[in-house]
């Protein structure tokens, strides 16, 4: 009775704020326009980015250089297929011509610093300004609603990132998660089988409705409970983010928590991109938050089906204009439209980053898919590895890290996988296994399936075999 209780007063609580904020209006406006048809909505977003346009060629240094080397006005700018006369923005161009990149003056309000974990590279600074916070706050609000999640019901976070774990560690702010958001907030950072020791009774006191966490953060919890037979929560849903979810994943989820799995993909820089529905036939785009497209070498969109670099611009942040950046990760769009009734479109599935391919000594290039779905194959159904990473030191050769669960036939694994990769990826690897207790995270706290320590001054076109120079600057 008491739980219930909490869980309506938290939620009048939200309701009431998103009210006086604006965030039911904003989410209102963000659900209205799933619904529009095609050209509608292409005609509210163009209508938008022409908007930021006039105020980046104005105020935006780096931008009015653009403006004026390439003749732009935003008026030139009236479909999607006009994209492509904006360059790319990329990582190394932030980093260096950072300052550039901060508009001087204009509508930009209650402007925040925030930065990248650097998962693949040294870390990015930038700034969001509070109109992209606010809309950032509002589309992910509905999707939490989308995971079967009312707003006051008992939420439980396990994250793998140390910077916004920081902000739940004080008392206060873990006394305002508990009783003012009914929030249990589990750091991972350093996640081990104490840890998960530690927090498995506490996340079943909390009875969660809904489970959020990093990919490895919530399958390594799933293992531990299969491993040791704790008690499991019963949640509606997890929603999983920040790494690749694949579908070895999902059905070790879906199995161990007996709920659906929802996948949200986003970023630091441009906040939540795309995040599944209920028919689970894709990940939608959020449009009037990000303009994405999917493109190949040539800059040009890629076929549904086929797979490209991801490219954002996001529509609101006019303290530091991210106009058509490459986030360095690849996906497949979709065919069709989603059987929801949403008309905006789909993510197939999010492929891994272009850091993390692989070059074999005959030229070959192997996504990091290939290991992820191989690997998940070849252990469907075996609990013997908790975790695994494969590494090319070199172009010849690979260090495949494995953690192994007690008692596991370690020489036959290692065989098998050697079949494996000599099979379907190239017989001219020298392979090196490490026998590991752990791998740990990231700097950012994300778990990477594969590295490659070779340079990669690359982008990915829609046939994953051709990878060429970037030329982007």
């Amino acid at each position: 009775m008491l739980r219930r209780a909490h869980s309506a007063v938290v939620n009048l609580a939200a309701r009431l704020v998103h009210l006086a904020d604006g965030t039911a209006a904003r989410r209102a406006e963000l659900d209205r326009f799933d619904y529009l048809p095609r050209e509608e909505q292409q005609r509210i977003v163009m209508g938008r980015l022409r908007r930021l346009l006039a105020h980046a060629f104005e105020r935006v240094p780096y931008y009015a250089e653009v403006a004026q080397q390439r003749r732009l006005k935003p008026e030139h700018f009236q479909t999607f297929d006009d994209l492509p006369k904006l360059p790319l923005l990329t990582k190394q161009i932030i980093r260096r011509r950072r300052d550039h990149l901060i508009a001087r003056g204009g509508p930009s309000k209650a402007v925040k610093g925030s930065f990248t974990g650097g998962s693949t590279g040294a870390p990015l600074s930038f700034l969001l300004d509070q109109q992209y916070r606010a809309y950032g706050a509002a589309d992910k609000a509905r999707c939490y609603e989308r995971c079967e999640y009312g707003f006051g019901e008992p939420l439980v976070f396990i994250w793998g990132s140390d910077y916004d774990s920081a902000a739940h560690k004080s008392l206060p702010q873990k006394l305002f998660d508990r009783i003012g958001r009914n929030l249990l907030w589990v750091d991972t950072f350093s996640l081990s089988e104490e840890v998960l020791k530690h927090h498995a009774e506490r996340i079943v006191a909390h009875d969660p409705v809904l489970i959020v966490g990093y990919v490895a953060s919530l399958t390594m919890y799933a293992r531990f409970l299969r491993t040791c037979g704790g008690r499991r929560p019963s949640p509606r849903a997890l929603q999983a983010t920040a790494e690749t979810l694949t579908q070895p994943d999902r059905k070790l989820l879906e199995e161990t928590f007996d709920c659906r799995v929802f996948d949200r993909y986003g970023g630091r820089e441009v906040g939540l991109i795309a995040h599944e529905c209920e028919a689970h036939e894709g990940l939608h785009l959020s449009p009037m938050c990000n303009l994405t497209e999917v493109v190949d070498v040539n800059d040009k969109p890629v076929a549904a089906g086929q797979t490209g670099r991801i490219v954002v611009t996001n529509l609101h942040n006019y303290a530091m204009p991210f106009i058509r950046y490459e986030v360095e990760d690849m996906a497949v769009p979709g065919e069709r439209f989603c059987s929801c009734g949403r008309a905006t479109p789909l993510l197939e599935r999010i492929v891994g980053r272009t850091a993390d391919v692989i070059i074999s000594p005959s030229g070959k290039l192997i996504p990091g898919e290939f290991f992820i779905h191989n690997f998940g194959r070849l252990l469907s159904g075996r609990d013997i590895v908790k975790q695994y990473q494969v590494v090319q030191e070199t172009r010849t050769d690979l260090t495949i890290r494995l953690v192994p669960s007690e008692g596991a036939d370690v020489a036959t694994l290692q065989n098998e996988l050697t079949d494996m990769i000599h099979q379907h990826a190239d017989r001219e690897f020298v392979l090196t296994f490490e026998i590991c207790e752990s791998i740990p995270a990231t700097s950012s706290g994300k778990y990477r399936f594969t590295i490659s320590k070779l340079e990669q001054p690359f982008a990915i076109s829609s046939r994953t075999s051709d990878l060429r120079p970037n030329t982007d600057e």
